[in-house]
């Protein structure tokens, strides 16, 4: 990913902008998404109207989206579909690749170039380029491809086979550089000086990044754990697992190294014991491997001293063994494909990974786990929220489907969040504050209190109303002379809820504050936040019947005021952030945000609990009486939430998307310092899924058992969600 390499050589503060990603395949543009963050996230490159200044689907905002005008971009990357050149593919040499639907990719690339006009573009593909187009020609793909890229106006190009030289996943690609009306000398010799010097450094070894407890991951219990079978399921699987176990064997006698001899017996279950669990034709797959890694080990020559050669390396002219002799011997398999053609590396390395990689380690006896994949390939801060095992296995390479039922049988979303949330039953807000600061002595909070999701209100009638006393206890918990509250760290946020007895409320924290010198004398920095309404206009979803479509006095005040309160020195330390999700173009160096929706429909059931746990949670409605000095619902004809088989447990509850952006534009300009977001009104836990994807830790304070139950489950079923609608 473009963005997260730059920053990680540039620094996390560097001032990137993320103006577009695009993406076809649902778990590829997730994992964007929620890893770079860029401002549009569309679909299809090859859409005819995929041109700058028209429009395209966008997954991020559900709708189409203006591509970026021309010659607004400073840098285009992109790596076009590889299948049809990859030598793994069987049919590589049978057809012309340049005639092939995947060609069609990078002719969609040379389009955008010709039209968006960047100032530097990049382009990256497999070194099987470098082949003929089909058997029997002597022109190679990568001839016609250079021809097209000289035919692009104004712009000067070269190509460059590059290896992954420090990595232990080999990796071998080649990547076209083009520029347009500048120094094109200048970046050629830098990538030929970096190029040279990465080959001059020593090669990571695997087990520099395979975990020393397996167990913690979220995805352990998947890959690692063995669940109980009856004996006529035992019986069934032997059967399986022979058949398998045979059909691998035969592919194996055609492999052009560390192949099975015809009179070579594969011993069952000699590596598969260790992962019972698996299919049968998983546990075929890694005992033949097996075998094959056991003929490498003996068949070849001394090399380097070791007594044994990495045939996968000798016998590809792509591949060069480059590990340091001291290195210890390390045996990984990609037992997803075909016994007859997947590698096996010994030294310590790892092939290429492609969509149907599952690489096992042979000394750890058991699946090397998506994060050590990532950490392998250069991004050991990859973020898996929400994936699926099985959407992690390539580690972020494009192709994979997603899958709702995975989704549902791993808790791996949920495993994360049970780590990162801690739930504390509501008592005195006061004594519970200064607890926090007792057990995160050296973090910073991000205090939130928002009146929308503490009391009941059956329907969207009415506002919520929060207690005085609340917001007093919230005020001796921070603000008491001596108080905990350091306002070169910590954050406060008060949402007035559109209600304007809360605005009196949140003045008298502030004067608290300001009068014990924890708040400068200015007290806070108001953002207001516009909301378009448009959920109770003619046609919206919270609405019956196209009734009162015009404007009327019954319409929800749009305007709702977020009070934030800190120290001088904090808001001078904010770093200057793009805004990420919320009122595009815009950064965090506006006071109001525009274009806010209450929640997209498909969030809506989220939100949705049955009548008798939202009893048990807020306690049963008084009589449903309407709070003087409130906005209502013009839907004065609605049917009454009681008898509905699902309720929202807050109606008002802000989206995830305002919580990610205001943790972005917010958060602590010390990236050493661990954020800790503070939710003193909790809700039903949309907050605390914005924070368990960024890997946040969250402490808040539910009132009761059950509501702590529903914001856990909440988080996990906010991440299949949102595959589920990637997926439609």
């Amino acid at each position: 990913m473009p963005t997260m390499v730059s920053r990680a050589i540039l620094g996390a503060t560097a001032p990137l902008i993320h103006e577009m990603s695009c993406d076809i395949d649902p778990a590829a543009a997730y994992a964007i998404a929620v890893n770079d963050r860029p401002k549009h996230l569309f679909r299809d490159c090859h859409d005819k109207k995929f041109n700058p200044g028209q429009t395209s689907w966008c997954y991020l905002h559900s709708a189409r989206c203006c591509i970026p005008a021309a010659k607004s971009v400073n840098l285009y990357v992109a790596g076009f579909i590889c299948k049809a050149n990859s030598q793994l593919n069987t049919g590589r040499f049978t057809h012309d690749v340049t005639e092939s639907k995947h060609f069609k990719s990078f002719e969609a690339c040379v389009k955008f170039i010709r039209s968006a006009a960047p100032n530097i573009a990049v382009l990256e593909n497999v070194s099987g380029i470098n082949c003929v187009k089909k058997a029997g020609s002597d022109e190679t793909v990568l001839s016609v491809v250079m021809k097209q890229l000289n035919d692009i106006e104004g712009y000067e190009w070269q190509h460059f086979n590059l290896e992954s030289y420090v990595l232990p996943s080999v990796r071998p690609r080649v990547y076209f550089i083009g520029t347009r009306g500048g120094d094109f000398k200048k970046i050629a010799d830098m990538v030929e000086k970096c190029s040279e010097a990465a080959k001059l450094m020593p090669r990571h070894h695997v087990e520099t990044f395979l975990l020393e407890k397996p167990e913690m991951s979220p995805y352990a219990g998947k890959v690692l754990s063995a669940p109980e079978s009856d004996e006529q399921s035992k019986l069934q699987g032997k059967a399986a697992y022979t058949s398998c176990l045979a059909r691998a064997r035969e592919r194996a006698l055609k492999r052009q190294y560390g192949q099975i001899a015809t009179n070579q017996k594969v011993a069952e279950h000699a590596e598969s014991k260790h992962c019972s669990d698996a299919t049968a034709w998983m546990q075929s797959q890694v005992d033949v491997y097996h075998q094959v890694a056991d003929n490498l080990t003996m068949e070849e020559e001394p090399l380097h001293g070791h007594g044994i050669a990495d045939a996968a390396c000798q016998h590809s002219t792509l591949l060069q063994l480059d590990v340091a002799v001291t290195k210890p011997l390390h045996h990984a398999a990609q037992v997803g494909q075909s016994t007859e053609r997947g590698h096996v590396f010994v030294h310590g390395m790892i092939p290429t990974l492609a969509t149907s990689s599952r690489l096992w380690s042979f000394e750890r006896h058991r699946e090397i786990l998506p994060e050590e994949l990532m950490s392998m390939q250069g991004l050991s801060d990859y973020n898996f929220a929400g994936l699926t095992l099985g959407q992690c296995k390539p580690a972020g390479k494009p192709g994979l489907r997603a899958s709702a039922k995975m989704h549902l049988e791993n808790q791996a979303f949920s495993n994360c969040a049970e780590r990162n949330i801690d739930l504390r039953i509501r008592g005195d807000i006061t004594e519970q504050i200064l607890a926090v600061y007792k057990d995160y002595k050296n973090a910073s909070f991000m205090f939130i209190c928002d009146p929308k999701r503490n009391n009941r209100v059956n329907d969207y009638r009415r506002l919520p109303v929060m207690e005085k006393s609340f917001f007093e206890q919230v005020s001796a918990g921070l603000f008491e002379e001596g108080g905990p509250f350091r306002p070169d760290h910590d954050l406060l946020l008060l949402f007035d809820g559109r209600v304007a007895t809360h605005a009196n409320h949140i003045r008298s924290v502030i004067k608290k504050g300001t009068e014990n010198k924890i708040l400068p004398a200015r007290g806070s920095c108001t953002l207001r936040l516009m909301h378009t309404n448009r959920e109770f206009g003619a046609g919206g979803h919270f609405r019956s019947r196209k009734s009162h479509g015009a404007m009327n006095p019954n319409l929800p005040d749009p305007l709702e005021s977020l009070y934030i309160l800190t120290g001088s020195n904090r808001w001078k330390a904010l770093p200057h952030r793009e805004r990420q999700v919320i009122d595009l173009p815009g950064d965090n160096g506006s006071r109001g945000w525009g274009q806010l929706s209450l929640r997209q429909p498909r969030d809506l059931e989220l939100n949705q609990v049955s009548q008798e746990v939202k009893d048990l949670i807020l306690g049963k409605a008084s009589g449903g009486e309407e709070v003087a000095g409130q906005s209502q619902d013009p839907q004065e004809d609605a049917t009454d939430a009681t008898t509905m088989p699902a309720v929202p447990l807050f109606p008002w509850e802000a989206p995830e998307a305002l919580w990610s952006e205001l943790h972005w534009c917010l958060s602590h300009h010390d990236t050493n310092m661990e954020t800790v977001m503070v939710d003193l009104t909790p809700g039903s836990g949309v907050a605390a899924t914005a924070a368990a994807r960024k890997g946040l830790k969250y402490v808040c304070f539910p009132s009761k058992q059950l509501q702590a139950d529903l914001i856990l489950e909440t988080a996990a079923q906010a991440a299949f969600a949102l595959l589920c609608w990637l997926t439609i």
